[in-house]
């Protein structure tokens, strides 16, 4: 779940990174540009919330692992 999660928010940075201030077509107008931006950020922050749950359980998990005593 750690390496998952990691991974998966990794992925979201980067696509944030390079969707962010370039446009796919040359002379699009602004408001278009501003929408596409918004549009891709409401689409993504499904997947980040998930891939940081994820990444926080997956941390929990392997903490609880290292703390458990075994019988």
């Amino acid at each position: 779940m750690l390496v998952y999660g990691a991974v998966e928010y990794g992925g979201i940075w980067i696509a944030r990174y390079f969707s962010e201030g370039q446009t796919l077509l040359a002379g699009v107008p602004t408001h278009l540009e501003t929408w596409m931006t918004e549009f891709v950020d409401n689409k993504l922050k499904p997947l980040e919330v998930f891939s940081l749950s994820l990444l926080i359980g997956g941390a929990v998990l392997v903490v609880i692992s290292f703390l458990y005593r075994r019988n």
